[in-house]
């Protein structure tokens, strides 16, 4: 039986890895003092991988609590969807406070524990790690949806962040520290 991959080569590869999800993909929530988050659901994520990767797996899960706060971490092994690709992984952590009754403090654990709370606290924990696993692998998994370069680094003359919004890199210059949009082409993504 022949093997398919998705891409013919290693470049092909990065340049979708380098590519950003469509707008629509993006989604936001509200996390306090009128600041919002930017992620890339899980599903979505995870459908990509299901594109880009030969194949992908969560290969090691580890749990840990401190207080009353559930922390996850877990390790992915994947192929990149490429002939002669070799075995990658990668990491991502998590933690999700682990409820409680109302009105409880964290030295109230683990007597104030909701009885059910393990049952929805470990999915989302393992979940969020899985994204922030993925994050860690390129643009198209979120790498650099939320970040923000500082203009006041040291940072080399020649030195671009890529971005997500439109699809543009922004070059940061020393003598002037503003940022100057470059065209990058946009790679076809399944969505």
């Amino acid at each position: 039986m022949e093997e398919k991959y998705k891409f013919k080569n290693r470049e092909e590869y990065i340049k979708a890895l380098d590519s950003t999800l469509p707008d629509k993909f993006i989604k936001e929530r509200d996390i306090g003092k009128k600041e919002k988050h930017r992620y890339i659901p899980s599903a979505i994520q995870q459908a990509v991988a299901d594109d880009l990767f030969h194949y992908w797996n969560v290969t090691k899960e580890d749990y840990n609590n401190i207080v009353n706060e559930l922390i996850c971490t877990v390790s992915l092994t994947y192929v990149p969807g490429y002939p002669g690709a070799t075995e990658l992984y990668c990491t991502g952590s998590a933690s999700k406070p682990i409820q409680m009754k109302s009105n409880s403090k964290a030295t109230d654990f683990p007597a104030n524990k909701i009885i059910n709370a393990l049952e929805y606290g470990l999915p989302s924990a393992r979940s969020v790690a899985i994204n922030n696993a993925f994050g860690t692998i390129g643009n198209i998994f979120g790498r650099n949806l939320a970040r923000k370069l500082n203009k006041d680094e040291n940072v080399p003359d020649d030195f671009t962040i890529r971005k997500h919004a439109k699809d543009k890199s922004v070059s940061v210059k020393k003598e002037n520290k503003k940022p100057e949009p470059e065209n990058k082409p946009k790679i076809d993504t399944p969505f």
